[in-house]
């Protein structure tokens, strides 16, 4: 198995200030990382899906099984069987039925916890950071040409021409910095992963409950 890319690589807002060519790097190694981070969480949403879809399964058989249960308590009931097995059996299967509960609403919760919170993370975070991405990825290249156009512009030959030069690049450079902060703000917030981490999280409680509660 390749390696996977690291979980990010860390930007200083002082980086965004600078502009420098490690800078540049930074960021595309975290734009790589969060690439790679999406198409992991798509994964995890489909499987989620198919884990949720499988439990609902399983307790739809349990449920049955229940049922046979049920009948075969009602045939030692309607037998010479004593009053005590039927009521051992009539409490046997009552825990089992709370345990069948319990494993409905641990499958029902958690996985709804999870598909929801990956769901709106890969559809609002990530979308949104694309889309500054975007914008981060046109500011880049008009500094680039204001830094172009301003390196080429002569103080003797044309004054007029330097000056707009000059004055285009404070403006551009200004608002590359505004936007730079932006982003990495944002790919700072969106590698973590919190809300996803939290859902997963309560996958993990939701089914600890349920063994515990089995267990005891």
């Amino acid at each position: 198995m390749a390696a996977s890319a690291s979980v990010s690589t860390e930007i200083s807002f002082s980086d965004c200030l600078s502009d420098s060519p490690a800078f540049r790097t930074k960021v595309s190694r975290n734009e790589t990382n969060l690439e790679d981070l999406e198409a992991k969480l798509e994964r995890v949403l489909k499987a989620a899906v198919a884990a949720g879809e499988a439990g609902k399964t399983y307790v739809i058989h349990q449920t049955q099984f229940l049922a046979t249960l049920w009948d075969t308590s009602a045939y030692f009931a309607s037998s010479s069987s004593s009053d005590t097995t039927t009521a051992r059996l009539n409490r046997l299967i009552h825990a089992y039925q709370e345990v069948i509960k319990l494993q409905n609403a641990a499958v029902e919760q958690s996985t709804r916890a999870v598909t929801s919170a990956v769901s709106r993370f890969l559809a609002e975070d990530v979308k949104q950071l694309k889309d500054t991405r975007g914008y981060f990825n046109k500011i880049s290249t008009d500094l680039d040409s204001a830094l172009q156009k301003n390196a080429a512009a002569s103080p003797r030959g044309r004054p007029a021409e330097a000056d707009d030069a000059a004055n285009l690049l404070t403006a551009t450079r200004s608002c590359f910095r505004y936007t730079a902060l932006d982003y990495v703000y944002q790919v700072i917030s969106t590698v973590v992963g919190g809300p996803v981490l939290h859902s997963f999280f309560q996958l993990f409680l939701g089914h600890r409950t349920t063994i515990l509660v089995t267990v005891h």
